[in-house]
């Protein structure tokens, strides 16, 4: 932790998916030792998208191993959270997590015009 006292730090339970139990941190004091977790330094100025976070997933397949082959799919998706992207607001997981399972419960997910209507693109 020494030199990096404004960094934000992202916790992940190991055990757990879809978003379920991440907590975003400013303080190693608040740091929960009740499970086992993945920390990281969390990014604490992304890339935005219209002020909104994202993340990409680019698919491959890897059907032999030695020699190594592997198909890289022409599609893929981005991901993006639902409200603007703040960091004081550390708690709001749909500025911060990209999860399509936390931001379907987003305020106006699925509406038509809504901002968070569109909250997956496929790459192209």
């Amino acid at each position: 932790m020494e030199g990096n006292e404004n960094a934000l730090w992202i916790c992940k339970p190991s055990d757990l998916s879809r978003g379920r139990g991440i907590t975003i941190i400013d303080n190693m004091d608040n740091l929960k030792y009740d499970q086992q977790s993945v920390l990281q330094k969390y990014i604490a100025n992304p890339l935005l998208i219209r002020g909104l976070k994202w993340d990409m997933r680019i698919y491959v397949a890897i059907p032999q191993m030695r020699p190594m082959k592997l198909h890289l799919y022409k599609e893929g998706l981005v991901r993006f959270g639902t409200d603007r992207y703040d960091t004081a607001q550390l708690g709001n997981l749909f500025s911060h997590l990209t999860n399509s399972s936390i931001n379907k419960y987003a305020h106006g997910a699925g509406a038509e015009g809504s901002q968070v209507h569109d909250n997956k693109w496929t790459i192209s």
